[in-house]
């Protein structure tokens, strides 16, 4: 037997040094080598020269040991000082890449894709990393029986290239033309830093002298706004319903407003990856600053118009619950609220005890008033207030918008004193209330004529109850809300 053994060790060792059976070394020394070749081929394509013996042998451990991987090799090179001292434009710098990391010239649609990104601004450390996480490229590294891993990205920049593209839009639609250089590249860098919103740019274009005087007809107003802001074509829908509230007296950036607040702009503006912003017709909102709805109940009366007036001059909103049993005669007044952004609320037809009706009589209350402000405005209320604050389940259910109640009740309608409607508002407001008042009162008018500059002298923003909810919270259709308290 040991005879035998020392035949076939013999035999083996004769069959490995003719090269029949490959010695296990020589395995890894072939992995070496291609571990090697992979770095050579940096040193030519990327460098465009013969690799030093110190560079190679590093280069090729960090490999082998697992320090780095293939990715952050190739990225090692295009940083290095030699490279970068070749100072290459983009186009070299794009045919570069192609070279290195799928071995070819660019193909037209992919050298697009990246061509533009650069001109925007995008980083080069971004693109490069494009490549490396490419199915092309595992390819090549797995030929080479290296580890291609990936490169960290150097700040999320593909936001300026969307932020390019967002202002290329506006350029087009809203002035006709390309865009200048300096003058996109400030729109730009303005969005991507967020010192602008997407809201902001916009208005700068649509309301810029060289779009006004391409739009002087509203037709042409509202489309250049579905075009340049919503990228689509106006439908016919909606073009209608804008053009009637403008021929009804609403501004035109009371209609720029309802645009940008749109849920599709929100969504647009995140996919571009900018800040959406807020616009209100003739006045800002700051979310980190004290913010108060005053609501006023059961008119319009014969001085509502005195605190619309007030509220217009002090560039504040509020809120009016109107009964559709008054408003019936106010559809003119009712236009001009809702064309300064004051926010009209369903406060019944006549005024009953939602709690004591059934779903049936809780939609006539509230649908015929809604026929009323639909009729006077284009649109139906947007928030609804039960008389005497009494609802139920099946009212709740049954308005089809948020229900508001309120945190102040200042009992105006008790006490018919101006002095104690002040005194009750100032003497307990905080952020976030929501205050009742009844502009059916004469006295209440007075108050109110006082309270609104006063409250913004103390700090509050008066906003509507909708702009309130929409900055601490939000309110869907049916919940119940008496304040939006931080």
């Amino acid at each position: 037997m040991k005879r035998f053994c020392k035949i076939v060790a013999l035999m083996m060792t004769f069959i490995i040094m003719c090269g029949i059976i490959p010695f296990a070394g020589n395995v890894i020394a072939d992995d070496d080598k291609d571990v090697e070749d992979y770095v050579v081929r940096l040193y030519s394509v990327v460098l465009g020269r013969e690799p030093d013996g110190t560079g190679l042998k590093g280069w090729t451990e960090d490999l082998k040991s697992g320090k780095r991987d293939a990715s952050n090799v190739a990225l090692g090179f295009f940083e290095s000082p030699e490279y970068l001292s070749k100072q290459k434009d983009n186009d070299a710098y794009l045919k570069d890449l192609y070279k290195t990391f799928f071995n070819r010239t660019p193909d037209e649609s992919g050298y697009s894709y990246w061509s533009v990104r650069l001109d925007a601004g995008m980083s080069r450390r971004n693109v490069l990393k494009g490549f490396t996480d490419s199915d092309e490229f595992k390819a090549l590294c797995d030929s080479y029986k290296v580890n291609k891993g990936t490169v960290d990205k150097a700040g999320a920049d593909e936001t300026i290239y969307n932020a390019k593209i967002f202002a290329d839009r506006l350029y087009k639609e809203a002035l006709g033309r390309d865009p200048d250089p300096a003058g996109r590249d400030s729109w730009k860098n303005g969005l991507y830093d967020k010192s602008m919103t997407g809201a902001t740019v916009a208005y700068g274009f649509i309301f810029s002298p060289e779009c006004m005087a391409k739009t002087t007809d509203d037709t042409a107003f509202v489309k250049t706004l579905y075009r340049a802001l919503m990228g689509r074509e106006a439908d016919q829908g909606g073009l209608n319903n804008w053009l009637n509230a403008i021929k009804g007296g609403m501004k035109r950036e009371k209609v720029f407003e309802g645009f940008v607040n749109s849920a599709e702009f929100t969504a647009i503006c995140a996919k571009f990856g900018i800040e959406r912003g807020d616009y209100h017709f003739g006045r800002t909102i700051d979310p980190n600053k004290p913010m108060i709805a005053l609501t006023f109940d059961d008119g319009p009366s014969t001085r509502t118009h005195e605190i619309v007036d007030c509220l217009e001059a002090n560039h504040a909103v509020a809120t009016f619950f109107v009964l559709g049993s008054n408003a019936q005669y106010y559809k003119e007044l009712l236009k001009r609220e809702d064309s300064l952004g004051i926010e009209i609320g369903n406060h019944t037809w006549n005024h009953p005890y939602l709690s004591r009706l059934g779903a049936e009589g809780v939609i006539e209350q509230i649908s015929s008033t809604n026929a009323v402000v639909r009729e006077a405005t284009g649109h139906d209320c947007t928030v609804m207030r039960p008389p005497y604050g009494a609802h139920s389940d099946v009212s709740d259910a049954n308005v089809g918008t948020p229900v508001i109640l309120w945190s102040i009740d200042t009992r105006d309608w008790e006490h018919r004193s101006t002095q104690k409607t002040i005194d009750n508002v100032l003497g307990s407001v905080r952020d976030g209330d929501i205050i009742l008042m009844h502009d059916i009162h004469p006295s209440t008018v007075d108050a109110a004529l006082y309270l609104i500059p006063e409250l913004q002298r103390r700090g509050y923003q008066l906003v509507t109850v909708s702009e309130l909810a929409e900055y601490r919270g939000g309110a869907a259709a049916g919940t119940v809300h008496s304040s939006f308290r931080r």
